[in-house]
């Protein structure tokens, strides 16, 4: 019979993800309870990720499972409260365009998405890039957790270009460029500088 199979797509950390839904065929249930059987909470999590919802005004965010792996996964705490208001103003302009030099509301540049962000959770921040990487607590990569900032694309020493609120140890959420929208990211694997500012 037709039924659901959960595909292996990767890793997470040293962890397998099992994600993605395809239709195939099998012999019976059989085999799908004994493969659930096996599954760790940690991958029965990250199972039940489902294409991410619609948050206020209709851009993407996030489902119950995401924010079950952003807990599993951010170094084994949930987000304090102003945290967790400055990812959700963050999420909630998924989608929305880029301009250099724009503050919002509905069109940011890099560094007016991160204060803006942090400014609804009641933590006030510099304007610019070139600002952000003089405030809050360095954090190694290996700590990375969600709320840090991740100043990057570095001109020169001390100089960076771009920055980026992280949303988990190894996403983040952007206002990259003219030709893109507010969007998830991967945290480069280039250099990098982390703040912890709440």
């Amino acid at each position: 019979m037709n039924v659901g199979m959960l595909v292996a797509a990767g890793t997470v950390g040293s962890t397998e993800v099992v994600t993605g839904v395809t239709g195939a065929r099998c012999g019976g249930g059989s085999a799908i309870s004994r493969m659930a059987a096996r599954m760790t909470p940690a991958r029965r999590a990250l199972s039940s990720l489902s294409s991410l919802g619609r948050g206020q005004n209709g851009h993407r965010g996030a489902s119950g499972a995401e924010q079950q792996v952003n807990a599993l996964f951010g170094q084994g705490r949930a987000p304090n409260g102003t945290i967790e208001r400055a990812i959700a103003f963050a999420k909630a302009q998924l989608g929305e365009p880029y301009r250099l030099g724009a503050n919002g509301p509905d069109v940011w540049d890099c560094s007016s998405l991160v204060q803006k962000a942090y400014a609804s959770a009641g933590v006030s921040l510099p304007r610019t890039t070139y600002e952000q990487i003089g405030v809050g607590m360095p954090v190694s990569r290996s700590d990375i957790r969600a709320g840090d900032i991740i100043l990057q694309n570095f001109s020169a020493p001390g100089v960076p270009e771009h920055v980026a609120l992280a949303v988990s140890p190894t996403m983040q959420i952007e206002a990259p460029n003219s030709r893109e929208v507010v969007k998830y990211s991967p945290i480069p694997s280039g250099p990098i500088v982390v703040k912890r500012v709440a």
